[in-house]
């Protein structure tokens, strides 16, 4: 039992250290391509632009979730909606504070 946390430590930093290099290759690009194209501060673009790459997750599971059962659907959403906001208050502020 001992075992499982370092191992879960090493899989959750390997997780996170794909993203990072997945976002950093592809979103980003994408994000100074559209803030140059228009013309928008770098500022403006970190606000916007992020946010946007940021919800649109929880737009694309909202949309395959609801080609189903509509009571399935309506949970699954809420269930979606409710972990990214567990997660974005648990986990990220944690590393922000």
């Amino acid at each position: 039992m001992w075992l499982f946390v370092p191992i879960a430590i090493i899989v959750i930093w390997m997780l996170f250290k794909f993203i990072i290099e997945v976002v950093d290759e592809y979103i980003g690009n994408s994000l100074v391509y559209i803030a140059e194209a228009l013309k928008m501060s770098e500022a403006l673009a970190g606000v916007t632009l992020i946010a946007f790459a940021n919800g649109a997750s929880d737009i694309i599971v909202s949309l395959v979730s609801t080609d189903g059962d509509a009571d399935s659907a309506i949970a699954y959403n809420i269930g979606c909606l409710l972990g990214d906001g567990l997660f974005v208050c648990t986990v990220m502020m944690f590393l922000v504070i």
